[in-house]
């Protein structure tokens, strides 16, 4: 009995080692068709994402060309504007041309016209001389009155301080002296920064030689406009044509 016994366990245990591998068997064949489907459905996914790709890049092409294309639509009207804003621009006939011209010869002859005109005067020539003879110093005040009132006098402009004022005062006092004719002078050492700012733009030769006019100077005056004018130092010979030409001498 015993024998037998170890013959049916051992057959036994053949028989379960046999189904324990057939169940293996059976486990290993149920658990590969699930390794190749997760493959598969990886693969699909790969296959998803690369066409999703595929997509975008295309749609970035379009919208590329898109802009492109609005870019150069925009740059073709800025052009068609320029052309026509040339175009407007441009004599359209012959009678423009004609007009143009016509303006520029009118224009022209207007130069050459108003430069042969000679300028209106407030005074008339010969001068009127009035005052006492001889050389006399006036303020500023008195200066700007006489230029107010329009008289005509001649005016030496001088300062004590400059060396070619103290040769020339000499000389232009012994000539109003000895010809008994009125002469005037202001001391520009004398002015106030008042006087001197109201001096500076009191008439014509000042304000014309603003930057260059010095001392001394001698001008013939008619109210505010300055008729003629001597710069620098002069000798009694040239003052007396300066009167003679200006203004009515009394003859001897």
């Amino acid at each position: 009995m015993k024998k037998e016994e170890i013959k049916d366990k051992t057959t036994k245990k053949g028989t379960n080692t046999k189904e324990k591998e057939a169940t293996k068997n059976t486990s290993t064949t149920k658990k590969q068709p699930t390794k190749s489907t997760s493959k598969k459905s990886n693969s699909t996914k790969k296959e998803n994402t690369k066409t999703v790709t595929k997509k975008e890049k295309a749609a970035k092409v379009v919208v590329e060309e898109e802009v492109i294309e609005e870019e150069l639509a925009e740059e073709v009207e800025d052009r068609i504007e320029k052309d026509l804003v040339k175009e407007e621009n441009k004599p359209n006939s012959k009678g423009d041309i004609f007009l143009i011209l016509g303006l520029v010869v009118v224009v022209i002859l207007g130069c050459f016209l108003l430069k042969g005109q000679k300028p209106v005067l407030d005074y008339e020539l010969p001068l009127t001389l009035s005052g006492e003879a001889g050389l006399h110093q006036l303020t500023y005040a008195e200066y700007q009155e006489k230029v107010d009132n329009n008289e005509q006098f001649v005016l030496v402009i001088e300062r004590a301080t400059c060396s070619h004022c103290v040769t020339y005062m000499p000389i232009a006092e012994e000539f109003a002296n000895t010809n008994e004719l009125p002469m005037y002078y202001v001391d520009t050492d004398t002015f106030t920064e008042e006087d001197w700012s109201g001096f500076t733009d009191s008439n014509s030769y000042l304000k014309k030689n603003s930057d260059s006019w010095g001392t001394p100077t001698t001008i013939v005056l008619a109210g505010d406009t300055a008729v003629d004018s001597i710069e620098g130092t002069t000798d009694a010979e040239t003052l007396l044509e300066l009167y003679n030409e200006y203004f009515e001498m009394e003859e001897e």
